[in-house]
């Protein structure tokens, strides 16, 4: 759900009048209810638990678009931009290197591995699986803090009764 508090300034100044505009948008995470059965327990009633639902996806173009509304720059000029940095990202975690993209956050690699016996049997081969990790940063972080949140109601069908 959006919500859209508009603030209006009347200001004057040599004869003129001047109205600012300010926008403050709120915006809110979708969520639903959803019973989950404890499968160890599978004869206790189920419990409720709440899930996010996805408004769905927002690709390159989209946020570009968005971006060049917000600054100086054309649209062509941040999708090269934002296309220049997921080229660069990949190329410096492949270099071993922790990407931090300041207040967003970092991203680097971990790994999980099989044990040996010595140090000196450690080889590549223990690597099982390499994992990309997102540290979320200040930015992302109150975001995330301070979201609001809007319960999705989903309708179920209504099965009618049988006639008698």
């Amino acid at each position: 759900m959006l919500f859209i508090f508009v603030y209006c300034n009347i200001v004057k100044a040599r004869s003129a009048f001047t109205l600012t505009l300010k926008f403050i948008i709120t915006m809110s995470i979708n969520y639903n209810v959803v019973a989950r059965v404890n499968p160890l327990k599978r004869e206790e009633a189920p419990k409720f638990y709440a899930t996010f639902n996805s408004k769905g996806k927002r690709n390159l173009r989209y946020i570009a678009q968005r971006i060049s509304d917000k600054s100086t720059l054309n649209i062509i000029d941040v999708k090269a931009v934002l296309e220049g940095l997921l080229q660069v990202i990949p190329e410096e975690i492949n270099d071993g290197y922790i990407v931090e993209l300041e207040e967003f956050g970092n991203f680097g690699v971990t790994c999980s591995s099989s044990p040996s016996a010595t140090e000196e049997e450690v080889t590549t081969s223990n690597i099982e699986k390499v994992n990309l990790q997102f540290r979320p940063g200040k930015l992302i972080k109150n975001v995330l803090e301070n979201a609001e949140f809007r319960r999705e109601v989903i309708s179920k069908p209504v099965t009618p009764e049988p006639s008698k």
